[in-house]
């Protein structure tokens, strides 16, 4: 009998026969019994920063992923690396780091997921040197409407 266990926690029993036909066919209650890890043991993926703001280009902040119990892969994508540039996760165990690099003025998403359906989005912006952020809405012109009252005398 040999006890097989997975990454996540998973395991089972399966028997070994040399030159006989198997433990299993012999014995039904010893045939292969896995107990997989439920997919919620595996833990909800947590960010440690859902917007990050660069102040200018060329510098780098680290965002903190963390799942509980899982030791896969970490995989995050830029929605424009010409604006945020990503670094792969970085670490093993339930908490990995992720560098993020701004490279040129405007707004981006970095998309992190793991490979049974987590997903987390963290908004970028990297201001233009003027210092003015992006804004999503566009000004609009006003009409004001300018009142006098005068106390001199007719």
């Amino acid at each position: 009998m040999i006890t097989v266990t997975d990454t996540l926690g998973g395991s089972g029993v399966v028997s070994v026969g040399v030159g006989q036909p198997p433990l299993a066919a012999r014995h039904a209650s010893l045939a292969p019994q896995l107990h997989p890890l439920p997919a919620q043991a595996r833990g909800t993926m947590l960010v440690n920063m859902q917007r990050l703001v660069f102040a200018h280009t060329g510098i780098s902040q680290v965002l903190s992923v963390s799942e509980k119990n899982y030791q896969g892969v970490i995989l995050a994508i830029s929605s424009d690396p010409s604006v945020a540039a990503v670094g792969q996760a970085l670490g093993a165990g339930d908490v990995r780091t992720i560098v993020v690099i701004s490279r040129s003025p405007g707004r981006a998403q970095i998309r992190i997921t793991d490979d049974h359906g987590n997903q987390i989005i963290v908004a970028v912006t990297v201001i233009p040197a003027g210092g003015v952020p992006y804004r999503r809405k566009e000004l609009r012109p006003s009409t004001f409407f300018i009142t006098a009252e005068t106390n001199l005398p007719r």
